[in-house]
């Protein structure tokens, strides 16, 4: 088993190098949400993780009424703003949770944030997804990742 953490905002202070010494492997840092928000902590964790040794994965919590091009743009920026992609990084990932339902009047009614679901239609979705991943493997060089839990799919 390896053991990884996922970081947000609710984690501001990390003591990173407890965290390596306890066995900690890996992280997922949160870096962005739609094209709305970027985590004031992203940096400090991001330098954090690297500073220890902690391998290191930024990630993009997708919003499906926005763009997903507009989405990479935002998240590949602030990566880039606190120091960009180094060797040994894990890939970038995507975190899939809203909506929460295929059909809009059983989706979560705040899944994304107050008052927002985050739902459209299933096609314009998949799409949306696919912009950003392929935005974000052509300028990152490598494929990424996926965060999800089953049921969403």
């Amino acid at each position: 088993m390896i053991l990884g953490l996922d970081v947000s905002r609710y984690q501001p202070k990390m003591n990173w190098a407890l965290l390596k010494a306890s066995g900690v492997e890996f992280v997922i840092i949160k870096a962005t949400q739609g094209d709305y928000n970027v985590q004031t902590s992203f940096a400090t964790n991001w330098s954090g993780a690297h500073a220890a040794g902690v391998k290191r994965s930024p990630y993009h919590f997708f919003d499906g009424t926005i763009d997903g091009v507009a989405q990479a743009n935002t998240f590949l920026a602030e990566v880039q703003t606190a120091g960009g992609f180094e060797v040994g990084d894990l890939p970038a990932m995507l975190d899939i949770e809203c909506p929460t339902s295929s059909v809009q009047a059983n989706a979560q009614a705040s899944c994304e944030h107050a008052g927002d679901s985050g739902w459209v239609a299933p096609a314009t979705l998949k799409q949306r997804i696919y912009d950003w991943l392929d935005t974000v493997e052509a300028a990152t060089g490598r494929k990424p990742n996926i965060y999800s839990y089953p049921s969403w799919f």
